[in-house]
């Protein structure tokens, strides 16, 4: 399995990007995450969604959808659309958060 490594995170991932053991999530593997993204810093915005997708996560142990998560108001500052659209946009949430790949 691929290993993503980042300053002194060291990350088992699967072919997607996605975290092998979610369980060793924290916020510094958030950041670490992130980065592939061009992101150097996470507002607290961006917590807000990601928090909700890993509360969301724990209580019915799988990741929402790209179509679950059109319906949700994210706050305007975390929808800048990464390259893929708004289904990109689910995919890169939910790895930050550190889920399992959606269904």
């Amino acid at each position: 399995m691929p290993v993503f490594e980042w300053n002194e995170i060291k990350i088992e991932v699967d072919e997607d990007g996605f975290m092998a053991n979610p369980e060793e999530w924290n916020e510094r593997v958030a950041l670490a995450l992130a980065s592939t993204e061009g992101l150097t810093e996470l507002t607290p915005d961006h917590w807000k969604v990601i928090n909700y997708l890993r509360d969301y996560y724990k209580q019915y142990g799988i990741a929402l959808t790209s179509r679950a998560t059109h319906t949700l108001q994210w706050p305007r500052q975390c929808v800048a659309k990464p390259q893929g659209g708004a289904n990109r946009l689910n995919v890169v949430s939910v790895q930050i958060g550190g889920c399992n790949s959606p269904p």
